[in-house]
C-alpha cells in the first residue's frame, strides 16, 4: 500500500519536472526554422537570370542628358544608382559589375587608356544588348529619375481671444507650423535580351511629408539649410528609398 502511494506522488513530480524540458526542446526546434523565414523574408527573385543595371539617368530636365561619347556630360543619380543596385542584389538577384559592363562596351569601341568614352546614354543601348548576350545577362534594367521636388514652409497665425497681459501689455497666442515635403518619380524599363526591345515600363512616386505645430509655450524649428543648395537633402533621399523599394517588387514580378 505504502509503496502504491509512492509511486503516485512521484508519478505527478517526475512529469512536473520533465515538462520544462519538453518545453525548452520545443522552443529550441523551431528556432532554426524561424531564422530561416527572417532570413529569407527580404528575398523577392526567384530567378537566377542575370541582370545589366545601367546607371540611374537625371531625366529631370535640368541638365545635359548625353554621354561624353555624345557630345556632352552624362547626368546621372549616383546615390539612386549605388541605392538601387544594393536593394537588387539584397533582393535575390545577380547583376553585373558596371565597370565590367562600361570596360566590355569601350573594347567594343576600340576605347582604351584615357579615351575611354562613358558609355551609358540612350543611343548606344543597342551595343549593349550585343554585349549583354556575350556576357551571359537575360535582363537590362534602364531607370531614370523624372522628378525631384523639395518644398518647406512656415506659417505663423495670431488668435485675437488668447491675447494675455503681460506688464500692462498684451501679448497674442500665436501659432506656427512648419511643414516640409519631398517626392521623387522614379520611372523603371526592363529590357529582355532575348527580345531586343523593352518587356515593362512603370512609374513609382516616393514621398516624404512632415507638418508640426507650435505655441508660445513650445517651440522647435526644422532645419531647412538643406533646401537652400544643390543636391538631394535627407528627406529627398528618404523619398527616393521609398520609391526604388517599390520598383524592385516591380521588377521582381516582371521577371520571375
Amino acid at each position: 500500500m505504502r509503496r502504491q502511494l509512492a509511486l503516485l506522488v512521484a508519478a505527478p513530480l517526475s512529469l512536473s519536472l520533465m515538462a520544462p524540458l519538453a518545453i525548452a526542446q520545443t522552443g529550441n526546434s523551431k528556432e532554426p526554422s524561424t531564422q530561416a523565414t527572417d532570413a529569407l523574408q527580404n528575398i523577392r527573385f526567384t530567378t537566377k537570370s542575370k541582370f545589366i543595371l545601367m546607371p540611374v539617368f537625371d531625366k529631370t530636365g535640368t541638365s545635359a542628358q548625353y554621354g561624353s561619347a555624345g557630345g556632352t556630360v552624362s547626368t546621372t543619380n549616383e546615390f539612386a544608382t549605388e541605392v538601387l543596385n544594393d536593394a537588387l542584389r539584397q533582393s535575390g538577384a545577380t547583376t553585373i559589375s558596371w565597370f565590367k559592363v562600361n570596360a566590355a562596351m569601350n573594347k567594343k569601341f576600340g576605347q582604351d587608356g584615357l579615351n575611354r568614352a562613358d558609355l551609358t546614354n540612350d543611343m548606344f543601348i543597342p551595343d549593349l544588348v550585343n554585349v549583354a548576350k556575350t556576357m551571359g545577362v537575360k535582363y537590362i534594367v534602364r531607370p531614370a529619375v523624372l522628378n525631384i521636388d523639395t518644398q518647406s514652409s512656415t506659417e505663423t497665425s495670431i488668435n485675437p481671444a488668447g491675447f494675455i497681459p503681460i506688464f500692462g501689455m498684451f501679448a497674442g497666442a500665436t501659432k506656427t507650423t512648419n511643414k516640409k515635403s519631398a517626392t521623387v518619380t522614379l520611372k523603371v524599363d526592363i529590357i529582355s535580351v532575348a527580345a531586343d526591345d523593352i518587356i515593362g515600363t512603370a512609374r513609382f512616386e516616393g514621398a516624404v511629408r512632415e507638418k508640426k505645430e507650435s505655441t508660445p509655450f513650445g517651440g522647435y524649428s526644422f532645419d531647412t539649410s538643406a533646401y537652400a543648395g544643390g543636391g538631394m537633402n535627407g528627406d529627398a533621399k528618404a523619398a527616393m528609398y521609398d520609391a526604388i523599394d517599390k520598383a524592385v517588387d516591380f521588377i521582381a514580378s516582371k521577371v520571375n
